[in-house]
């Protein structure tokens, strides 16, 4: 009854209608009050509660506009008994307005640049009052209306403080509002985008408590962007605990996860197992969510970095630490390794020699000098320099977030081939091994002689062949490495196969004919039954036909689907090809990676 639907289904509140608790009726307090006409609304009260289409009847009446209008009209005039009130009030919200917009623009600079917002004090002109008070005490130098509020209203006691936007409660208010409106922003985009992909990772903040890192990818105009939504609170490392903290996030932001169309995780069981894993329970609720895989002492310190400075090709960067959640620092510090072997190895020996180090501190570094002087170790070195580079190099690439599965597949693909062209590469490896190590000779291994107690009969057996060292450990070692590595590599390429086997063909459509792109169109028809109609076969060949028109605009460096999903949008032709459009959408929000939400660790 206080409010009204309008045909296009906003509600709005009916402000002119007033309740009287002590007679149970309710007036219309415009008409009561500038009204020339008697109505129930104006005098005995409406209580008709069966017949409470009246008020519509009511609201539509001259009178009752008139009244309106009347009120409105009054209100401007400078006769009213609150007009100094009013413009009191215009004042103090004028000057507040101000005063935030200065606080805000401070507190996006310090956020967005991730600093400290407080220090050890909050009084103004102290050099430890923090970031916050700080800077706008810089401010103050420059701008008069910031440097008259804080002589006025800095260091007053608390409660004025307080009110004035200057103590850390209230700051802290401001960045959590600011947050607020950020998340709400980026939802209101997700669902204007409809089709959205989702990425999450396991972190650990300061207090050394996991949260979930949540990644959404979407459209925003014609552009797929990867947003982070959220830390999302953590009850437990199982699947189903960390799907209910999903799901929550969606009821209570009012997401629909039936328009997921794919879903990016670390390889952990939990999160990408098949049956048990995060996906599968993401997948038992919509089918449609596609998941794509993961593409992650001073003294001796200056002995090594003195080392280092002698290398002929120059300086070269002292080893770190490797961390195990970020792949790409073990290319960087192999090549670190290759680039100063000899360096390393040399300063791996002065250690060992010292005799102010610790007996444990020298047995580690002889240890380590011992290893490196090993032939092996050099090829090792050599050759996880190549693979990882190259590794390396595509990981940074896979992370783009404007990059298309058709793209992503294609590098995954010349990866592979260029590690699988390695095994052919031994001798080059094993040169190099020998420069490096200046040694040629393998280490020599024990061979375990069989119990002939145990064996009395040699029945059935072939002698061993006889195999030189070289040829061993190529066999045993060099190629065994490469097949793990292009086994795992293609473990996560048939990941992509199915998704590449639906959308495939968008980059190769000027060369298809129409029975082709019937039948792929079909095929994506069958996939996606709730999103797409039966007619976009034909809006496809059609389609095709319009945008060869264009082919010579297309733009390399975005990828043939975004450019498509532009051309839609510039040429305003959704509307002809609806069905295109969705294919394109769903195709754009799918997830690469979840390198996005690792990026955050």
């Amino acid at each position: 009854m206080f409010e009204r639907r309008k045909r296009n289904g906003e509600v709005v509140k009916r402000s002119w209608l007033c309740f009287s608790p002590a007679n149970g009726r309710v007036y219309c307090f415009f008409c009561k009050l500038m009204g020339v006409s008697r109505s129930q609304f104006t005098s005995d009260g409406f209580c008709d509660w069966k017949h409470a289409n009246r008020l519509v009847v009511h609201e539509q009446s001259k009178d009752h506009i008139q009244a309106v209008l009347s009120a409105a009209s009054r209100a401007k005039g400078a006769g009213g008994i609150d007009s100094k009130l009013t413009t009191h009030v215009g004042q103090i919200e004028q000057y507040l307005c101000s005063l935030l917009k200065r606080l805000i623009s401070v507190l996006k600079f310090i956020c967005e640049r991730g600093r400290a917002l407080r220090g050890d004090d909050e009084v103004i002109g102290s050099p430890h009052n923090g970031n916050y008070l700080g800077l706008l005490e810089l401010l103050a130098e420059y701008d008069d209306f910031l440097r008259q509020h804080i002589q006025n209203h800095a260091n007053r006691g608390t409660g004025h403080t307080n009110y004035l936007y200057l103590s850390s409660t209230i700051c802290e208010e401001i960045v959590r509002l600011m947050g607020n409106e950020v998340l709400n922003e980026i939802i209101s985009r997700i669902k204007l985008s409809k089709y959205y992909s989702i990425s999450l990772d396991s972190t650990p903040d300061e207090g050394h408590i996991d949260e979930l890192t949540l990644i959404i990818r979407f459209m925003e105009h014609d552009t797929p962007v990867e947003r982070f939504v959220k830390f999302l609170p953590i009850e437990g490392h199982k699947a189903q605990e960390m799907f209910k903290g999903l799901l929550k996030f969606f009821a209570d932001n009012d997401i629909d996860i039936q328009n997921c169309r794919g879903q990016s995780y670390d390889n952990a069981t939990s999160m990408s197992g098949r049956y048990n894993g995060l996906q599968a329970k993401v997948v038992a609720e919509n089918h449609h969510a596609i998941w794509i895989p993961c593409a992650a002492s001073t003294h001796r310190y200056a002995i090594l970095s003195d080392l280092l400075k002698t290398v002929a090709s120059g300086p070269v960067s002292v080893p770190k630490r490797i961390s195990t959640t970020r792949w790409s620092c073990r290319a960087v510090e192999v090549k670190a390794v290759v680039q100063g072997y000899l360096p390393i190895r040399e300063a791996l020996a002065k250690i060992a020699r010292d005799e102010n180090e610790t007996s444990k501190t020298c047995y580690k570094a002889n240890g380590l000098h011992d290893k490196m002087c090993k032939l092996e170790t050099a090829i090792y070195a050599v050759l996880w320099h190549d693979i990882l580079g190259r590794d390396d190099a595509t990981s940074h690439a896979l992370q783009d977030p404007k990059l298309d599965l058709n793209t992503a597949v294609a590098m995954l693909k010349s990866l592979e081939c260029f590690v699988r062209e390695k095994r052919d590469c031994f001798h080059v490896y094993e040169k190099k091994g020998r420069e490096m190590s200046e040694t040629g000779d393998y280490s020599q291994t024990r061979k375990r002689q069989r119990n002939v107690r145990l064996n009395p009969l040699d029945y059935g057996r072939s002698e061993e062949a006889a195999l030189s060292q070289s040829e061993k450990f190529r066999v045993q070692n060099f190629l065994p490495v490469i097949d793990q590595f292009l086994s795992s590599l293609d473990q996560r390429l048939k990941a992509y196969e199915e998704t590449c086997s639906l959308f495939g063909f968008l980059s190769k459509l000027e060369s298809m004919n129409c029975d082709e792109i019937e039948a792929a169109a079909a095929k994506l028809v069958a996939q996606y039954k709730n999103d797409l109609d039966q007619t976009l076969g034909v809006e496809l060949v059609q389609f095709t036909a319009f945008f060869t028109l264009f082919l010579e605009d297309e733009d390399d460096e975005k990828g043939r689907a975004h450019y498509l999903y532009k051309l839609l949008i510039d040429k305003k032709v959704v509307d002809t090809f609806p069905n295109v459009e969705i294919i394109l959408l769903l195709y754009l929000v799918l997830m690469v990676t979840n390198c996005s939400g690792e990026r955050l660790q």
